[in-house]
């Protein structure tokens, strides 16, 4: 069974660091869903990493970078977008990395559809795009078969954060969000469940949906604050 647990809004580096920590004592079939307070994340791609501003601008200006070790280059998160990330096992869902790339997007796809926006693949670049326009973002990393990271899906956050940035290196990219794309309000607690749904249907498991801060979950899974701050 997937436990699909609901973090509320949490700081990257400590869910960065929970997501470490259930990989390094293998514990999968745990999806962690959030809303970050303002960071950029640079991913391992360098020639993708390129901000606009230095760290000490960006920290005056209320928003934290951190380094990732996942997959791409630097993105943005805030408030009003959603990040699943899903901590499984890629070979019991019977997943090479394409496949999960493709079920991440897939996951993304369904979700915007539900509210009624259509959006779309671009080959060559994870994530998906509404026109030309990028709306969710992807970049994962795989631990002797357990896959972390995942999906960023820019529900109804300010978009102005990305003005900070070339998002994943790609020169004169333009970001939306479904909020902008209908023309109309996001109840984020209604989108969380239809993702929990459509992640529950995607890896093909019944699914426990929870509410838990970090340090609790940490607790449910048996890792201690010594373990956490050790990642």
């Amino acid at each position: 069974m997937l436990i699909i647990a609901d973090l509320g809004k949490t700081h990257f580096a400590d869910v960065f660091k929970l997501q470490k920590t259930l990989v390094s004592k293998r514990r999968s079939g745990i999806i962690l869903l959030t809303e970050h307070y303002p960071v950029i994340t640079t991913g391992i791609r360098k020639d993708k990493n390129i901000l606009l501003k230095d760290a000490e601008v960006l920290e005056k200006s209320g928003i934290e970078l951190f380094a990732a070790n996942r997959g791409g280059g630097a993105t943005c998160h805030n408030v009003g977008q959603l990040v699943v990330y899903p901590v499984i096992e890629l070979s019991r869902h019977q997943f090479g990395i394409r496949d999960y790339i493709s079920a991440l997007e897939k996951i993304g796809r369904k979700l915007f559809y539900s509210f009624g926006l259509k959006t779309s693949k671009r080959m060559g670049y994870p994530g998906l795009w509404k026109m030309e326009k990028k709306i969710a973002s992807i970049g994962v990393r795989i631990n002797s078969g357990l896959a972390y990271h995942g999906i960023a899906l820019n529900l109804c956050n300010d978009l102005d954060i990305f003005n900070n940035i070339i998002p994943c290196g790609l020169e004169g990219v333009e970001v939306t969000s479904l909020e902008k794309e209908i023309s109309g309000s996001v109840d984020f607690n209604e989108a969380k469940r239809r993702a929990a749904e459509i992640l529950g249907q995607t890896f093909n498991e019944e699914y426990k949906c929870t509410q838990k801060t970090v340090s609790e979950l940490a607790e449910d899974e048996n890792i201690s604050l010594q373990q956490l701050l050790q990642n």
